[in-house]
């Protein structure tokens, strides 16, 4: 909500990249790998004063993500023949926008109302022989929300 303390009309864009390294050995000391890959999260805010009283914010982010492979030679990837076979790949990515009214009629009152909508996508492949593949009929799993303040 910083958007709304700055004077006047602002905007911000910015963006994280993320490049975790998760790695170790399994009960059976095999070296599990970098089971982690990069991720990116952009942002943006705009903020449009209205009038004296009377602004408007636009607020849209990436909040949450995961990109993840679990392979090669280790316990944590089946060894029994194909189908089974193989490791798994996962992603997951948020997306969520945010438009907010706020009205403030003297110094001492202000009044905001809020709208979200919220998006979560998530990628489960299984790795085998070197490919992938889905492991349901449809590759992605997405999730939508919506909500507003009362």
């Amino acid at each position: 909500m910083h958007l709304f303390l700055q004077p006047g009309n602002y905007f911000e864009a910015g963006i994280s990249v993320l490049d975790p390294d998760v790695s170790g050995k399994d009960t059976s000391q095999n070296d599990t790998g970098d089971m982690a890959n990069y991720y990116y999260s952009p942002n943006a805010a705009l903020k449009l004063q209205a009038t004296e009283h009377f602004s408007i914010g636009l607020i849209y982010d990436q909040p949450y993500g995961a990109n993840a492979q679990y392979s090669g030679k280790n316990n944590f990837i089946e060894s029994r023949p194909f189908p089974f076979k193989g490791g798994t790949s996962v992603t997951v990515d948020t997306e969520d926008l945010n438009l907010i009214l706020r009205y403030q009629p003297n110094q001492n009152h202000l009044f905001y109302q809020y709208f979200l909508q919220y998006l979560i996508k998530v990628k489960l492949r299984q790795i085998y022989k070197g490919g992938l593949q889905s492991l349901s009929n449809s590759p992605n799993v997405s999730l939508q929300m919506q909500s507003c303040s009362p």
